[in-house]
């Protein structure tokens, strides 16, 4: 966010809301384009071929249980 206050020459203390300064550049919030990104992934690996090993791991289903607690080391 420093970045953009600098972008829209502002300064911390002006005080003025990240929300605010995104919509005054236009700039989406990152988790938009996070979820925008893995939902084009996701339509990418749907039209893969079934052998390819994306598709596939996108398909397997585990077996077997995970032990409780962290690992030993």
């Amino acid at each position: 966010m420093r970045f953009l206050r600098r972008v829209a020459g502002l300064t911390l203390r002006g005080k003025t809301r990240s929300s605010s300064i995104r919509e005054s550049l236009q700039i989406e919030p990152l988790f938009l384009h996070i979820e925008r990104s893995q939902l084009q992934w996701f339509g990418h690996v749907l039209r893969m071929p079934q052998n390819q090993l994306p598709y596939q791991i996108f398909q397997a289903i585990p077996t077997g249980k995970r032990p409780i607690g962290r690992p030993r080391t």
